[in-house]
């Protein structure tokens, strides 16, 4: 390998570290970028025009029923980033059970959310989307999933008694006699 072509591929390694350490969107191709649709079918066209402009269409595009999919495409690493919305939809990803936030931190995954309000007619701004806290995120993940368990076990409690109840009937309806 001649001196230039060192030097070249020696310039092409530091450029490919610069990009990779500089995690804002449109890094030269390097920040893999995933992008969660709203749930609310009127802001879609408008959330697609802004990302675009964004990340000059390099985000991979996600619809609502294909939540358990990026789930495990950002638990396996596939993606930096992932962008959502508003809050409301990464909160809805969480309890449909399809946001495994505790895996997307161990992996280094920046949480962004376009829209910090309930309002959809918050403006899109041409900011970038606001980092989430990992620790309010991981907090929220972690008292969702005890309730779930104690709703869960309430439920159980509940479908025995009511079982419980109607073998009762049942045996009363079958000891009695016709008249």
């Amino acid at each position: 390998m001649g001196l230039m072509q060192r030097e070249h591929s020696k310039d092409a390694e530091q450029s490919h570290e610069n990009a990779a350490a500089d995690p804002s969107p449109g890094a030269q191709g390097v920040t893999r970028v995933a992008v969660l649709l709203p749930s609310d079918s009127s802001a879609r066209e408008a959330f697609q025009d802004h990302v675009a402009r964004l990340f000059s269409m390099q985000a991979r595009v996600f619809h609502p029923k294909d939540q358990a999919e990026l789930n495990d495409e950002l638990k396996k690493g596939g993606f930096d980033h992932v962008v959502f919305e508003s809050q409301q939809d990464l909160l809805a990803m969480i309890w449909n059970g399809h946001g495994d936030i505790g895996d997307w931190c161990k992996r280094g995954v920046k949480i962004g959310v376009c829209r910090s309000g309930r309002s959809s007619a918050e403006s899109l701004t041409s900011a970038a989307p606001r980092e989430v806290s990992r620790v309010e995120l991981i907090e929220v993940a972690e008292c969702f999933e005890r309730w779930s368990v104690a709703r869960r076990r309430r439920q159980v409690i509940v479908a025995t008694i009511l079982s419980v109840i109607a073998i009762a009937a049942l045996a009363v309806l079958l000891t009695v006699k016709p008249v």
